[in-house]
């Protein structure tokens, strides 16, 4: 457990992607010399830490009896099944550093809920159709997709070769 005096040992600290600190230790953070650092998360003690892609679905909250402070370190997507009073009632408090998606008819229960976010926010709409990864994109793709629709990639778009303007309007 961080005090005064074990933080009075640390000459200094370098390249700190994050530095995390409850609201016990807040005070001591500015105590620590440190170079290079990207962000200070504040967080409760006991929150529930991730590190790297984290997804939340329909059943993410549905043992939760308590609500849950959430610090991701990468990325999270919030799926649209997810109802909006399991983000009421299930999430206390949410810090990302990374990239945060999540869709848009749950952003008034979820703005509130944000302490931190470090990158982008991606709302997107129902309907949409989101891709997690790679996605190649082909003239036979798009003829085969039929009724327009609003595609979200959340990774990398390829458009191996050109095609037809008409296909992407």
């Amino acid at each position: 457990k961080a005090t005064k005096e074990t933080v009075a040992t640390i000459a200094r600290v370098g390249n700190v992607g994050v530095m995390l600190v409850s609201p016990d230790t807040v005070a001591l953070a500015g105590s620590i010399k440190v170079g290079n650092l990207d962000a200070v998360i504040e967080a409760p003690a006991d929150a529930r830490l991730i590190n790297g892609q984290e997804v939340i679905g329909q059943d993410y909250f549905k043992d939760v009896t308590e609500p849950v402070d959430l610090v991701v370190n990468g990325s999270l997507y919030i799926e649209s099944e997810v109802p909006v009073d399991d983000i009421e009632k299930g999430l206390g408090s949410l810090a990302v550093n990374g990239e945060l998606t999540y869709p848009g008819n749950i952003a008034g229960a979820l703005q509130p809920k944000i302490r931190h976010v470090n990158g982008q926010t991606i709302p997107y709409a129902p309907g949409d159709r989101v891709v997690r990864g790679s996605l190649s994109v082909n003239e036979s793709f798009l003829r085969s997709i039929g009724d327009p629709i609003s595609l979200v990639v959340l990774g990398n778009l390829k458009l191996p070769e050109v095609v037809p303007n008409d296909l992407l309007s």
